[in-house]
């Protein structure tokens, strides 16, 4: 193990989890919802078990806005709405 400066992490390359990119997409969308509007997130979407819950939570902390996840009764995906 060693320090890395800014240029050595920079010559990395990294894999692109795919749950991150479906996050990354799900968090840009959310990120534009004005308050009333909402999304709708299929089960493929997500790319998690628990949908996009966890993420909303990390969204509120960085924005301040409220949100709310509902899960569809028929097990097909998630609405989330903005609150606030």
């Amino acid at each position: 193990m060693r320090k890395l400066t800014f240029d050595e992490i920079n010559k990395f390359e990294f894999k692109q989890s795919r749950f991150s990119f479906k996050a990354d997409r799900i968090r840009k969308a959310v990120a534009e919802l004005k308050p009333g509007e909402g999304l709708f997130v299929k089960n493929e979407e997500s790319g998690s078990v628990h949908g996009p819950m966890q993420l909303l939570g990390k969204i509120k902390k960085a924005t301040g806005m409220n949100y709310s996840c509902r899960t569809l009764r028929d097990g097909s995906g998630w609405v989330v709405v903005c609150n606030e």
